[in-house]
């Protein structure tokens, strides 16, 4: 099947601003504390995965899109934490890709499935 050129999910997708995202999230039975900032402490550009205190950074001067993304990303890292793997870090650049474009291209179906609509 051809890739759909130039998907750009701010357009396709109306993904939520700040006050929609969840403070924390649940990965295998632990607590992540989600935190948006201007600044990343680990020196990161635009996102972090602290471990040890089980938190998410994601900077808040991003586009709506790349939150997300980089949300994606971050969740990916708290995965291989919590189930005691370790992806090469082009790889989770790559499951950031494909999984936020699998949310975004079907999130009426997954809606519907989790929902029962």
């Amino acid at each position: 099947m051809a890739r759909k050129k130039n998907f750009d999910p701010d357009v396709k997708l109306p993904l939520g601003d700040l006050s929609q995202y969840p403070n924390c999230l649940l990965i295998k039975d632990c607590v992540w504390q989600l935190k948006f900032c201007r600044q990343i402490e680990s020196g990161s550009d635009v996102g972090a995965c602290e471990p040890n205190t089980k938190t998410i950074y994601n900077a808040i001067d991003q586009s709506r899109s790349e939150k997300f993304y980089t949300l994606i990303h971050e969740v990916i890292h708290a995965i291989e934490d919590e189930y005691g793997f370790k992806l090469r870090h082009s790889a989770v650049e790559k499951l950031e890709r494909g999984v936020g474009d699998f949310i975004l291209e079907n999130f009426n179906a997954i809606n519907r499935i989790v929902l029962g609509d």
